[in-house]
């Protein structure tokens, strides 16, 4: 069935938040799990279709559309409820459906018989008409079964026959297979925690262009335009705004260069690395340039950077945060030609960044669609992919040298089993303890191994892990 997912509204007018939402997610459904883009770039396709002077309609049209994707299993189990088993529907009546699940079982602020209206109204004027009987039934019917089963969760999954971790998967909306990895690891009690932390918002994080202002002067000019802030305890380039929910790009002083959104265990890898001026750096999977530029202003904007990356797309927007943050020590390099001639760079960084491409299980709460699009297998392939990456850029190294190898992720077979496989492999590298180089608070997450590791926790770092190496000889 082909959706109708970019009627737009007629000239001079804004469509609605809920409109704007359902392109988004018939947009996102409708794509193979495989290839679909990023969540966040989609619903950035259709925000276009919101005046930018509208936030508070834009902020809702995201949250209805992450709030669906980030509940997407438990909502189909509710409305499964009152479905006929095996029974296809349209993918605008499937979105409307979760559209109105979601309202009716999360967001308070809604009166249940106009989520239950506004569901009908727009299948009727999606050309969809037939389903409205079966959109208003449904709907009615969890909104009368949500009062019957408030506080009550035996009531939603007792008496069907579910395992302890299919109830965990289904009740927060995790893929079976991820929740049984984390039952296996960490116990079913921190698996539980780490899946209704991962379905927490989290909080907007800034990191302060040091080169431009001092973390207390930004703190001050936040809370003079009313937004407030508090310094981070991990990095100290970190500024949190626990209550911020807007567009970043409109806080006061961003688009001058004074920020950049960065979670703080993101920034402690460039941290970790720590260059200094007269440093020549390698970024090597540069990405938008979050972490490059932060290397540039640890070094005062006086090492000598040089950025690659296989994404072309990626590489305009660290140039952009490059120009925004007025760094000049950056230099973005042709990536095929870099690989190609890589004989050429043996040896020749002081200091060389490998954050690499990983399965991004650690910032789900950021990214819920991430848990939809991965799989046991794509993790296999990313450890190989990390293992690679690991073995050509660590050739880069100068002597006395080091690497710091990241991603955002907690997974063994991209964390910890990858630096041992590399140093079993290496024996000219060692570890150095990533305690040395970190805020005294930032102890709570060295291992035994020296490596940072952070599992998600409400109002804590994303997901990450990180281990600073050394080449020894």
């Amino acid at each position: 069935m082909k959706a109708r997912i970019r009627k737009r509204p007629k000239r001079g007018q804004s469509a609605s938040p809920r409109s704007v939402a359902a392109r988004a997610l018939v947009s996102w459904i409708s794509a193979d799990p495989s290839s679909r883009g990023p969540l966040s770039r989609i619903i950035n396709d259709f925000l276009g279709q919101i005046p930018p002077q509208d936030p508070r309609d834009r902020a809702l049209a995201r949250e209805l559309t992450f709030g669906v994707v980030r509940h997407l299993s438990l909502l189909e189990y509710r409305l499964g409820r009152f479905l006929r088993s095996g029974r296809r529907l349209h993918p605008v009546v499937r979105v409307h459906l979760l559209l109105g699940a979601y309202q009716i079982l999360f967001l308070d602020r809604i009166p249940q018989r106009a989520a239950v209206d506004e569901a009908v109204k727009a299948v009727r004027s999606s050309g969809q008409a037939w389903a409205c009987g079966v959109v208003n039934a449904v709907l009615r019917k969890l909104a009368e079964r949500k009062e019957k089963d408030s506080g009550n969760e035996a009531a939603v999954f007792g008496g069907r026959g579910l395992s302890p971790v299919e109830v965990l998967s289904l009740e927060t909306s995790h893929p079976a297979w991820m929740v049984q990895r984390w039952v296996d690891r960490y116990g079913l009690q921190v698996a539980g925690s780490l899946c209704r932390t991962n379905n927490l918002p989290a909080s907007v994080v800034l990191r302060v262009n040091r080169i431009r202002i001092s973390r207390d002067n930004a703190v001050k000019l936040l809370e003079d335009a009313g937004i407030a802030a508090e310094k981070g305890l991990f990095s100290r380039d970190a500024v949190r705004l626990p209550d911020f929910r807007g567009d970043p790009s409109l806080i006061p002083g961003f688009e001058t260069g004074l920020f950049q959104v960065q979670d703080e265990a993101s920034q402690m890898a460039a941290l970790l690395l720590s260059p200094m001026a007269g440093e020549k750096v390698l970024d090597a999977c540069a990405g938008p340039g979050g972490k490059t530029t932060h290397l540039a202003e640890i070094a005062g904007d006086n090492a000598s950077i040089d950025a690659i990356d296989p994404s072309g797309q990626r590489l305009d927007l660290l140039r952009e945060n490059v120009r925004r943050l007025g760094i000049r020590s950056i230099t973005v390099l042709n990536y095929e030609r870099f690989m190609r001639e890589s004989a050429k760079s043996a040896g020749m960084y002081q200091k060389v960044l490998v954050d690499a491409p990983c399965s991004g299980l650690g910032v789900i709460r950021r990214h819920p669609d991430i848990k939809w699009n991965r799989s046991a297998e794509g993790i296999s392939e990313l450890s190989r992919i990390q293992a690679r990456c690991l073995r050509d850029f660590s050739k880069m190294v100068a002597p006395g040298g080091e690497l710091v190898y990241s991603v955002c992720t907690m997974e063994p077979e991209e964390t910890s089993r990858q630096i041992e496989a590399f140093l079993s492999e290496n024996p000219e590298w060692r570890v150095i303890n990533a305690g040395e180089r970190l805020d005294a608070r930032a102890g709570k997450f060295i291992t035994g191994e020296g490596y940072l590791m952070i599992l998600p926790e409400s109002h804590g770092p994303d997901g990450f892990f990180a281990a600073l190496l050394t080449k020894t000889r």
